[in-house]
């Protein structure tokens, strides 16, 4: 729960540049606990030692995480709109939770936070684009059927839309196409 909500190691350290920990905030307590139970019983040990990141100075000092997270990290799972849709709360959960597209799709700040105002208009990573996947029809996704993005989803493709390459065709492959 600790590595999942706060990016925080076994050992203590933070888990950082890429545990998307932030997003993982907000999972409820009861899919954790399936994650849990999924990793423990469905997932293989893999005992492969990571490389270690090389980040240059000043992102190398993880200690400096402590201020970024009060800054700019939020503790709180979800809680479901009063004033919205089921449908609309679940679409919520899967794209600021479980699913972190936030996390890449979003703008960030000078300090590497997410520029919130600007939620899912595109965002860098590296040399890495994540296009605008808001709901407007001529620069985000607003003009795509249901059919198309579940066929995207699934297989990172639509003709005439989108090919997903880099980070985005890891997810498709990795986890989005089940």
């Amino acid at each position: 729960v600790r590595a999942m909500r706060e990016g925080v190691a076994r050992n203590g350290s933070q888990l950082y540049p890429a545990m998307p920990y932030t997003s993982y905030a907000k999972i409820t307590d009861e899919d954790i606990h399936a994650l849990y139970v999924y990793f423990m019983q469905g997932v293989k040990a893999d005992d492969n030692v990571p490389p270690q990141t090389d980040l240059p100075f000043p992102f190398n000092i993880r200690s400096s995480m402590a201020l970024w997270n009060v800054l700019f990290a939020d503790d709180q799972t979800f809680i479901p709109a009063k004033d919205k849709s089921a449908q609309i709360n679940r679409g919520d959960y899967l794209v600021n939770a479980l699913a972190h597209c936030d996390t890449c799709h979003t703008p960030r700040n000078a300090l590497m936070g997410q520029n919130n105002d600007r939620a899912l208009s595109g965002g860098s990573l590296g040399s890495w684009y994540a296009p605008n996947i808001t709901s407007d029809k001529q620069a985000g996704i607003g003009n795509w059927s249901d059919a198309q993005l579940a066929q995207y989803l699934k297989t990172g493709h639509v003709a005439g839309k989108a090919q997903a390459a880099g980070p985005m065709a890891e997810a498709v492959e990795h986890s989005l196409q089940y």
